[in-house]
């Protein structure tokens, strides 16, 4: 069957289909609704369609269905190299699937990361996650992050006969390297892990990479279905098809010399249908055998004979201009591309075709294998590897016209976008404007006139408010990559810091080091103090973080050297003081943890009496919860360490002036039209609750406050405040005498944190954890787990860790910091 048919027989089991607008050029959004009441939910059209005939491959469309009958496999990999035919496999087995209703399957889903990228832009799972949630029917604003989202439908796949399909998911994956084959989101791992581990449904995902995350399920849970070259008679089949006229010796001649590579016998055969008349006999004796021969007989080699053939005319400047895109492109938008004003090496051999020439020269594409067509939804697409090969050409031959055919459809975006998006897919089409505005190397535009104005705004809209991190950080790496030295070093430290803190709530915590570090010592360079202090004080806590402590120490202490001078605003000095006293603090240094807090703003009576000045900041709240966090710290281990004993009475009036500058802070916020977010009053009523018990009050009502601060956290989705609030809500229902809970808590915070690999958190979690432990058990059965972490802080610097591990291991104490 061919892909074609394959693809109008899904599509006729999805009837009725409504086929709404396009969310922009080329994105032909198609909301399928369920046929009846007993019907699956499907939504396929995302899937890369062509019309070429499925040759072969039957033992593998036959062990995927039997995958599916069976339940017994979670997750199946179909992996390849480019160009075998893994796509076109997927199509036609779903293809069988809709004959049979999809074999009562609740949901059919398909999304191709091949559509959202190319070899050079990046695919993230944030746009993935954002429609399939909205597919599965779920509904809420309180789903505001990927890693909410991509949590929630985990969860209802898990419970849900679903079958999942995820083509080109090499786009998401390192490539070949140390790393190759892992995935650069943790979010995209957590979700095939936890289906590699339980899913109701199953999940087929397509990847030229081995799939590394799930290698310990393969075998169980997971298998590999890897697709082999074709049989010799199945390759002379497509040439057959193809139109290739000769004998059986000389077909089989044709099939070795592209290793029986479908996607080259393809090619191969529709070029010879082209310039041969399909007569294998000519192609032999004009040479260009021996040279695709001589060039390993791959698809490349084969594409470099289409540009010979095909030099000076129209066909090649329509593949010159497919290859601008990451996706299909529209008949409107290749209008624009042929469109006056005509440059040279662009579109002058296509400006003033007639509808009916160019017509012509797609048929001739068509017939070659190089594009396919739908003339339904009037697009025009071709296989990743085709457009790879001829971006690259069209770069090299003529720099200038590829750059103004990005111009012109970053133009064509911009104007059809939503001038402020509010959703992901509002976002998509200024996304795509950015990446062929830093092509067309007007990377400065894009990052002031674009990103700043439309997706960042004044609240960093879209990794803050919608929660794409990932597309965030791809977007700022294009603006860099296109042109550096065009920005501003200030523009480039701005951008770096931001990166930073895009890793971070990707959960790549160590990954977000180097661009920090790089952005810090632009800051130096450029004498930037304002900036410079910013981004020491955000470095030390990354590098607290990580478990280097000494280095944490370092960058905090010039935070406050740099926050004081003069000019700087009190809120920069204030919160470098509290950063340098939170690195003191996990170094051990507790008198000079508290001499910070004293020399800084936040303690005075000022501070605590006219908050106005910070309550509308979330730096203010972040400061006064650490500031807070020290305290209560310091106070424990002021009962049983005696050079800190005289500090008590001290520190405890200092409790009362942070708690009282936290509640005047919140009123005060509670006037502003724009108060400081959500996150802030979290924080605050985390600290509120934290100050209470440890003033020995148990008050139900806290349990309530707390409980809503940990969901508030969570939604917002900052992944080191998530593990903080649950660690804390660990520590309450522990006092409160709710282990089950406590468990729960702790659970989630040592998972967030060993998949970051934040090692001061992670032994936070493992010392809450032993302490939870012992508590249920009611004896000292986990003195060696308190020995054991002991050891682990040690050997990172965290001495506030070591210490606790050890008087808990010895009895001495059974109170969390």
């Amino acid at each position: 069957m061919s892909e074609e048919l394959a693809r109008e027989e899904i599509l006729r089991a999805l009837a009725p289909l409504q086929k709404p607008p396009p969310a922009f050029p080329g994105a032909h959004g198609r909301k399928v609704q369920t046929p009846d009441s007993t019907g699956p939910r499907v939504d396929v059209w995302r899937l890369s369609a062509s019309s070429a005939n499925m040759v072969g491959r039957g033992i593998e469309t036959e062990s995927l269905t039997r995958s599916w009958l069976s339940g017994q496999d979670n997750i199946v990999a179909v992996t390849g190299w480019g160009g075998m035919g893994k796509t076109t496999l997927i199509a036609n087995w779903l293809a069988e699937m809709a004959r049979y209703r999809y074999h009562d399957a609740d949901y059919v889903f398909a999304w191709s990361f091949d559509g959202q990228s190319d070899g050079e832009q990046w695919a993230t799972s944030d746009q993935f996650f954002d429609t399939l949630i909205r597919f599965l029917g779920v509904t809420g604003a309180e789903f505001s992050t990927t890693w909410e989202r991509c949590r929630e439908v985990t969860t209802r796949l898990q419970r849900s006969r679903a079958l999942l399909i995820l083509d080109g998911l090499e786009r998401l994956q390192n490539p070949p390297g140390p790393l190759e084959g892992t995935f650069r989101e943790r979010v995209m791992q957590m979700f095939v892990r936890e289906l590699a581990a339980l899913n109701a449904g199953m999940l087929v995902v397509t990847s030229r990479l081995p799939v590394i995350d799930i290698d310990s399920y393969i075998g169980k849970t997971c298998r590999v279905l890897p697709i082999p070259e074709l049989s010799r008679s199945e390759s002379i089949e497509i040439l057959r098809e193809r139109g290739v006229v000769g004998g059986s010796a000389e077909l089989n001649s044709l099939a070795q010399e592209v290793r029986d590579h479908p996607l080259s016998l393809r090619l191969l055969g529709g070029y010879l249908r082209t310039v041969f008349d399909g007569n294998a006999r000519l192609w032999r004796e004009s040479g260009l055998a021996d040279v695709v021969a001589s060039d390993g007989g791959n698809t490349s080699a084969i594409m470099d004979q289409y540009v010979s053939w095909f030099s000076d005319r129209p066909e090649l400047q329509v593949l010159h201009l497919i290859s601008l895109f990451n996706r299909e492109a529209t008949y409107e938008e290749f209008a624009a591309l042929r469109g006056v004003p005509v440059v040279p090496m662009l579109n002058d051999l296509v400006a003033k075709m007639s509808r009916a020439e160019f017509a012509y020269s797609l048929a001739t594409l068509r017939n070659a294998g190089l594009i396919h067509t739908d003339s339904i939804d009037e697009t025009i697409d071709a296989h990743p590897l085709v457009r790879e090969h001829f971006q690259q050409h069209f770069r090299m031959v003529a720099a200038a016209a590829c750059q103004e055919g990005h111009r012109r459809l970053r133009n064509m975006l911009t104007s059809k976008a939503v001038e402020l998006p509010r959703t992901l897919d509002d976002c998509s089409p200024i996304i795509s404007a950015i990446w062929h505005g830093t092509r067309a190397g007007d990377n400065v535009s894009a990052y002031r006139d674009l990103y700043l104005t439309r997706l960042a705004r004044d609240n960093h809209y879209l990794r803050d408010t919608l929660g794409a991190a990932a597309s965030n950080y791809s977007v700022l790496t294009y603006i860099l990559e296109g042109g550096e030295p065009e920005l501003t070093r200030r523009e480039c430290a701005q951008i770096l810091g931001d990166q930073s803190l895009d890793l971070r709530m990707m959960g790549n915590t160590a990954e977000a080091v180097l661009p920090l570090r790089r952005a810090v010592e632009i800051a130096r360079n450029e004498s930037d103090h304002k900036g410079l202090a910013n981004m020491l004080r955000h470095l030390s806590q990354l590098e607290l973080v990580i478990g280097s402590v000494d280095q944490s120490c370092l960058h905090a202490e010039e935070a406050v050297e740099t926050a004081g001078l003069p000019g700087l605003p009190k809120l920069e000095s204030l919160s470098a003081h509290v950063s340098y006293s939170n690195s003191l603090l996990h170094s051990g240094r507790y008198a000079e943890c508290i001499d910070a807090l004293r020399r800084s703003e936040i303690l005075s009576p000022a501070t605590a009496d006219d908050c106005s000045e910070y309550a509308e900041r979330l730096t203010f709240y972040i400061a006064l919860y650490r500031a807070g966090d020290a305290l209560i710290t310091v106070r424990r281990l002021s009962e049983f360490r005696a050079d800190l004993r005289d500090l008590e009475p001290e520190i405890a009036e200092m409790c009362v002036t942070i708690g009282d500058t936290t509640s005047k802070a919140q009123a005060v916020a509670a006037g502003f039209d724009r108060g400081p977010g959500p996150l802030a009053n979290a924080l605050a009523d985390l600290l509120s609750v934290r100050l209470s018990m440890a003033a020995g009050r148990r008050d139900p009502a806290d349990l309530a406050r707390l409980e809503s601060a940990v969901d508030v956290v969570r939604q917002v989705g900052q992944r080191p405040w998530i593990i903080e609030a649950n660690l804390v809500k660990s520590y309450a229902m522990r006092q409160f005498g709710f282990p089950d809970a406590a468990q729960e808590a702790v659970r989630i915070a040592e998972k967030i944190a060993s998949s970051d690999r934040m090692n001061l958190q992670l032994f936070a979690c493992q010392l809450e954890s032993a302490e939870v432990a012992a508590a249920v058990a009611r004896e000292d059965g986990s003195k060696m787990s308190f020995g054991e972490i002991s050891t682990g802080a040690a050997r990172l610097g965290l001495a506030l860790i070591e210490e606790f591990a050890l008087r808990l291991a010895s009895g001495v104490d059974r109170k969390h910091p």
